[in-house]
């Protein structure tokens, strides 16, 4: 597990020192604080992720009508009466 210290100096600048240990990050902390010329300093822990794969199925239906053009298209779209599943994002 490893630790960032971030910090803006004196000109604003963001920066960020990484820790190996809690206790090395507050002794950073303490010491860019205590020097006064240091603000704004916060410790951040690192925090696993894990990245999957979302697979989204569409169906296609050979025998649906073409999409209509421009010109026949309706103003708005009226959303179905089927409720959307927990969890489920609905949108626009």
């Amino acid at each position: 597990m490893s630790y960032a210290v971030a910090h803006r100096g004196a000109d604003g600048t963001l920066r960020l020192d990484q820790s190996p240990s809690l206790e090395e990050a507050v002794a950073r902390a303490e010491s860019l604080r205590n020097s006064g010329d240091e603000s704004d300093v916060r410790v951040f822990k690192e925090v696993k992720i894990a990245v999957k794969a979302y697979y989204k199925v569409e169906v296609v239906d050979d025998d649906a009508a073409p999409a209509p053009t421009a010109s026949s298209a309706p103003d708005a779209v009226a959303p179905t009466d089927m409720p959307a599943p927990p969890g489920a994002a609905v949108l626009g």
